[in-house]
């Protein structure tokens, strides 16, 4: 506790040019962060659709029918 007063002390006059040049240190640190956010972002043409991936074969699954069999379930 005796070393924080002493440096408490010692920067008195000091404190408003060591907030600015911290200050001025993060907005530097932050605008250098987006570049590096913004750098790996990826191309959004290149990027390929995907193929359907649904594999149901089981019966009554609407993949490979046209009109499916709705008898029984309510449909008029």
């Amino acid at each position: 506790m005796n070393r924080l007063n002493t440096l408490n002390i010692h920067l008195g006059n000091k404190r408003n040019h060591l907030l600015i040049a911290l200050n001025v240190v993060l907005v530097v640190f932050i605008i250098l962060e987006i570049f590096l956010l913004n750098s790996i972002k990826p191309n959004i043409g290149y990027v390929e659709a995907l193929p359907d991936t649904n594999t149901d074969t089981t019966p009554g699954s609407m993949t490979g029918t046209k009109k499916p069999n709705r008898e029984g379930k309510g449909f008029k």
